[in-house]
C-alpha cells in the first residue's frame, strides 16, 4: 500500500493543474486519488493538460478511461518517466513510436497537441481493451454522420479527440443525447452528445441505487 501512494504521489507532484481538489481520507475508499483528481478538474484544466499519459505502451493522452486500482493492484504498476520511450498509437500509427526526451524547453507535440512530458504507466496484469471515442460512437450508432460532442463523466471534450483511448472493460455506460431535446438548442442545426460513463465509486454507486429503486 505505502508503494501505490508512493507511486501516485510522484505522478500528482508532476502534475500542472488547478489545485481544486478534493481528495478523501478514508481508508475504505477503493479509488485511486489519480482517477479522483481527474474528476475534480475544471474542464479547462482537464483539456490543457502539460502531462500526456500512455498506459502500457499506448498513448491514452489521460488516464480518465483507465482503471488504475486495477493497474496498481497489489503493487502491480509502476512509472516509466525515461526516455526514450516505445510507444503506440501516435499520429494514428498502431507501430511502435520512439519518443526522445524533449530538449530544454522545447515541449514535446503528440498528435499536434504541445506537452511538457509522457508518462508511461506500465502493469503487466492489467488487461486492457483500447478504444477511441470513434470507436464507442461507432457501437452506439454506426456510420452516422451528425457533429457529435464527447463528454467522459463530467467533462466535455473540447479538442484532440482523436488522441483519447478508454479502457471498454472501464465503460460503465454509454448514452447519446440529441441537440433536439435540450430546449435552448431547438431550432439550431442538430448535433448529438455522446456521453460516456466509466467505473468511478461515484458512478458504480448511483447505478446501484437506480437498479435498487427499480427492485422496489
Amino acid at each position: 500500500m505505502n508503494f501505490y501512494r508512493g507511486l501516485i504521489a510522484s505522478i500528482l507532484m508532476m502534475l500542472i493543474v488547478s489545485p481544486v481538489m478534493a481528495l478523501g481520507n478514508n481508508d475504505d475508499e477503493q479509488e485511486s486519488n489519480l482517477n479522483l483528481h481527474t474528476q475534480c478538474m475544471y474542464d479547462s484544466d482537464f483539456n490543457h493538460q502539460d502531462l500526456g499519459y500512455a498506459v502500457n505502451g499506448w498513448f491514452v493522452k489521460s488516464l480518465i478511461g483507465v482503471d488504475m486500482d486495477a493497474m496498481f493492484a497489489n503493487g502491480g504498476g509502476h512509472i516509466q518517466k525515461t526516455y526514450p520511450m516505445k510507444i503506440k498509437g501516435i499520429n494514428g500509427d498502431n507501430a511502435e513510436t520512439v519518443v526522445e526526451a524533449p530538449a530544454n524547453d522545447t515541449p514535446l507535440v503528440i498528435n499536434g497537441v504541445e506537452y511538457k512530458s509522457l508518462v508511461n504507466i506500465v502493469a503487466d496484469d492489467y488487461n486492457m481493451e483500447l478504444v477511441s471515442l470513434n470507436d464507442i460512437k461507432k457501437e452506439l450508432y454506426g456510420e452516422k454522420d451528425t457533429p457529435c460532442v464527447y463528454m467522459i463523466n463530467k467533462h466535455i471534450i473540447f479538442d484532440d479527440a482523436e488522441s483519447y483511448r478508454l479502457d471498454k472493460n472501464f465503460v460503465l455506460k454509454t448514452e447519446v443525447v440529441h441537440s433536439s431535446e435540450i430546449e435552448a438548442l431547438k431550432g439550431m442545426p442538430e448535433f448529438d452528445v455522446v456521453r460516456i460513463y466509466t467505473k468511478t465509486k461515484e458512478n458504480m454507486a448511483y447505478l446501484k441505487e437506480k437498479n435498487a429503486v427499480r427492485l422496489r
